[in-house]
């Protein structure tokens, strides 16, 4: 056993909390022979029977849905059964596979193995729908979103199917980075707040969820860029929404063995401590734990991953996308095969997974009580940091007359301090003091 694992195995009983930059070196840690190699004969990681066993949620029942159909009637029954059972919330986290990169790809030789016809956006979009329309989480994430296609194709559609959604901000949008992470809700479940989601039926629920793409360079330079893109939503979630849920998922690209993970599973980051969904002692026979995430000829890995803060949230269910027959089929036993093609729609499949996220009683989360005294110190704190977090985002004024651009940009900004505002309907007191902030 790996010294990684035996501390793995024997921190999840006091994890040390230290400052960021400490903790980023640790995660920073990288060699070309640690991650991916050492599967035992059932394809996992050397490591994992000793994740598994440290897990902290080792001994609760987790049900493993195996194939789409599994899934949909697990989620299906849940959505139909009492109030209880409405409280779980699913989220699938899915690399689509970027029109941009795709085509790029495809002019140095890349996917040969895939037919054109479910190679273009044209022909893969439809499939991809499918998918998403049985998968149907009440959070799906997903990352190499187009930002045109977000606009032109996904937001319309998936509206459609009663979701709402965000791409990430216009900041990103560059000609040398096409494309983004996208992060969409069902409206009539939850609703979005600044910094994290709240159930509309139960306003002492609130998820905060990271939505990851890292750095893809497998090299020292890549490993500490790694650490340091998870470092940051994680101290934005624990300055902003400090009392919520908080859910970790993305495209990794690094492997479970990765000092990255290490690290997470050693010590609490930002005050957060995080177990991993696919290191449940139940999901031993899923392909995030046995086969791959990620499947081109020649090429699989397990890459894609999602984390939970373990206190506040109870891991129900697991999504393994593919079942029996479907990986045999598409898959095979060896590595000579791989997506996309005319089943699935990315080189990526999904993960997911159903949580059962616990209210808090700390008044700071208390948002819709309007028959409360006024606000504790700790939410005046909270909605501070969510207005500061808004202020950024506010778009510069010069002399002069503005842009088109300007003015677009204005009043998307005034659009979304419209929705912060409405977002304390109901709450007197913190309606009073969102527009004391507002006013200066």
């Amino acid at each position: 056993m790996s010294s990684h694992s035996k501390e793995d195995a024997s921190a999840t009983k006091q994890k040390p909390h230290i400052d960021s930059e400490r903790i980023v070196e640790l995660a920073s840690s990288f060699s070309t022979t640690d991650v991916g190699y050492g599967r035992d004969e059932h394809g996992r990681l050397a490591g994992w029977q000793e994740w598994a066993h440290g897990h902290p949620q080792k001994e609760n029942t987790v049900h493993v849905c195996n194939g789409r159909h599994e899934w949909e009637m697990a989620n299906d029954s849940n959505r139909r059964k009492g109030e209880d059972h409405q409280q779980l919330l699913s989220v699938v986290s899915w690399n689509t596979l970027s029109e941009t990169w795709y085509e790029l790809d495809c002019r140095s030789g890349g996917y040969a193995h895939t037919p054109r016809e479910y190679g273009v956006w044209e022909g893969r979009f439809p499939l991809l729908i499918r998918w998403i329309s049985r998968l149907r989480p009440d959070i799906l994430v997903l990352q190499e979103v187009d930002f045109q296609r977000f606009d032109s194709h996904l937001l319309p559609r998936l509206r459609e199917m009663g979701y709402e959604g965000l791409v990430q901000t216009n900041r990103k949008q560059r000609p040398d980075q096409p494309c983004g992470v996208a992060t969409f809700w069902l409206r009539d479940k939850l609703e979005l707040l600044t910094a994290h989601f709240r159930y509309k039926n139960n306003d002492k629920k609130h998820v905060c969820l990271a939505n990851i793409h890292l750095e893809s360079s497998q090299s020292e330079t890549g490993a500490n860029k790694r650490a340091r893109q998870l470092n940051s939503p994680l101290e934005w979630a624990a300055r902003v929404a400090p009392s919520s849920s908080v859910i970790v998922c993305g495209d990794c690209n690094t492997g479970a063995d990765s000092s990255l993970f290490h690290v997470l599973r050693t010590h609490r980051w930002h005050g957060h401590d995080f177990a991993s969904v696919y290191e449940h002692p139940a999901t031993s026979e899923t392909l995030p734990v046995n086969r791959a995430t990620f499947a081109v000829p020649r090429h699989h890995y397990v890459i894609d991953h999602m984390l939970y803060s373990h206190d506040s949230t109870t891991l129900n269910a697991v999504l393994n996308a593919l079942t029996r027959d479907e990986i045999d089929e598409h898959l095979g036993s060896g590595f000579d095969k791989g997506f996309p093609n005319e089943f699935c729609p990315s080189d990526h499949l999904p993960i997911g997974a159903v949580f059962d996220v616990r209210g808090t009683n700390d008044e700071a989360d208390d948002t819709t009580a309007s028959s409360r005294p006024p606000l504790g110190e700790g939410r005046r704190k909270e909605l501070e940091c969510q207005w500061q977090v808004l202020q950024a985002e506010k778009p510069p004024h010069r002399k002069g007359l503005p842009t088109p651009e300007e003015i677009e940009a204005r009043r998307e900004y005034s659009r979304k301090v419209k929705a912060w505002k409405s977002g304390f309907e109901g709450n007197v007191a913190e309606t009073e003091f969102a527009e004391a902030l507002i006013k200066g």
